[in-house]
This record gives structure tokens, sequence and C-alpha cells, in this order.
């Protein structure tokens, strides 16, 4: 009985959120197949601008996950890559989220970014 509580709970959650996205049918792409599913090109080839660093963050869902700590899990993934990718003592405080999409299988992939004039060391 728990199990469907949580799992309804995580139904209307992804619901909500889907709601509240900024594209209701994101554009998807072939050329980007997330388990055979097409998805939006940024989760295969992040990109924002030439001047910005940009990530795919990722967390994979869970019984136990609800939307926000799915998406504050895919943040704290993007946060380690951008820092990776920025360098390790660079300040990545000043991130944006940029759009968010969520596989069939209820992953989310979250497309974050940070000019890089202010994540330099």
């Amino acid at each position: 009985m728990q199990n469907i509580k949580k799992a309804t709970i995580f139904l209307v959650a992804l619901i909500l959120a889907s709601g509240c996205a900024k594209h209701v049918s994101p554009k998807v792409s072939d050329d980007c197949l997330i388990n055979g599913e097409a998805s939006p090109v940024w989760v295969c080839e992040p990109f924002i601008d030439k001047e910005s660093y940009a990530v795919t963050g990722e967390a994979k869902r869970s019984n136990h996950a609800d939307y926000q700590s799915l998406r504050e899990r895919a943040l704290a993934d993007a946060h380690k890559k951008l820092q990776s990718l920025a360098g390790k003592h660079s300040d990545i405080s000043f991130t944006k989220e940029v759009d968010i999409w969520i596989s069939k299988e209820g992953d989310m992939y979250l497309l974050v970014g940070i000019p890089k004039r202010l994540a330099s060391d």
C-alpha cells in the first residue's frame, strides 16, 4: 500500500512538473537516443552559447525519489560536471538551469550552464 501511495505521488509530481515546463512538447531528435527514445539534442550535446559552459545533469528514477529530489540529484550531477569542465577551483555558484526533460522511464535530464567569465578560476 505504501509503494502505491509513493508511486501515485511521484506520477502526480511528474504531471505537474511537465505542465510547468517551458516546452509543452520538447523538440526531440533521432540523433540523440536515450534507451531507444528520441530526446532533445542538448541531452547528448549540451550547448547554450559559445560564451557559456553547458552540461547535462542526469538523475535516474527510483521508487523513493520525488520530482524535487530527482531535480536536486540532476543538479548535483551537473555541478560536478561543470566543476570538471571549468576547473576544480572555479566558482560555479552562478549556474542557471536552462531546460529539463524527463524520459519515458522517468529519468530526469537537466541542461545547466554558466557564463565562462563567471566560472573562471
